[in-house]
């Protein structure tokens, strides 16, 4: 038996261009099994750069969503709010809300937190009902979208009602044009 027969066709040996050795390599350098990474990663540069957009982003979205302290005192229980109403004769400015509501987020930090605003609220009780701690109270006034501002008398009547964002500007305008003649919001420019 001719051993060249048996064997599969191969091309002869001198055909075959010698193999090339690769360059050692440096343990943790690109391309290293234990220790493969990037170029631009490894350079001081490229991981300062990746951190600081990291280290951005997170800032960003905690300015975002920070609390931001209204310029006067809510209410938190309605029928507190019905209480100091009758007892100072002054109408109601109650708002519906809830943590999740990014609308309410917004209108917390731009809109309640303004001078202006807290001058025109100076003559209303303002009640700020969680529709999710207090479905009874949204529930009793039919309240769906959220935030709903309601504008009510002390024996609580309502007054107005708007529903969704409002500005600054708007929510001063609902208040004074639903002012008691006697209220300090009539006087507000």
């Amino acid at each position: 038996m001719d051993p060249t027969r048996d064997a599969p066709d191969r091309p002869d040996d001198e055909s075959i261009p010698p193999r090339e050795t690769p360059p050692p390599r440096t343990p943790g350098a690109p391309g290293d099994a234990a220790g493969e990474t990037c170029p631009t990663c490894t350079s001081g540069s490229g991981r300062w750069a990746i951190w600081a957009l990291i280290i951005l982003m997170i800032g960003v979205y905690f300015y975002a969503t920070r609390s931001v302290p209204a310029a006067f005192e809510w209410v938190s229980e309605f029928e507190q709010g019905q209480f100091i109403a009758e007892q100072t004769e002054r109408p109601m400015m109650v708002v519906f809300h809830a943590d999740w509501c990014g609308a309410c987020r917004r209108m917390e930090r731009e809109v309640y937190s303004r001078q202006d605003v807290g001058e025109a609220v100076a003559g209303w009780v303002p009640v700020k009902v969680d529709v999710d701690a207090h479905p009874e109270v949204a529930d009793q006034f039919n309240v769906d979208p959220l935030p709903t501002v309601l504008l009510l008398t002390e024996e609580g009547e309502v007054l107005a009602r708007r529903e969704g964002y409002l500005n600054a500007d708007q929510l001063i305008a609902l208040l004074r044009d639903h002012a008691p003649e006697e209220s300090p919001t009539a006087v507000v420019p």
